[in-house]
């Protein structure tokens, strides 16, 4: 399952996170390090609706870092 995931330098890729068995994330790079978000809903493969406290954010593009919390 892992290597399927894998960029080109052998990291694994944020889809390697399955998001419909979590809710809540915590971003580890970025502006938003350490916070932590609910997933309202994901748009596609690189667009994602979130919430950080009373704040609606759409994520977009592959630089997200994050985990589920």
């Amino acid at each position: 399952r892992c290597s399927c995931f894998e960029d080109k330098e052998g990291f694994l890729t944020q889809d390697f996170f399955n998001f419909e068995k979590h809710n809540k994330f915590k971003f580890f790079s970025g502006p938003f390090t350490n916070m932590i978000f609910d997933l309202i809903k994901k748009e596609n493969k690189f667009n994602l609706k979130c919430l950080i406290g009373n704040f609606k954010l759409t994520l977009t593009g592959k630089d997200n870092l994050f985990f589920p919390v």
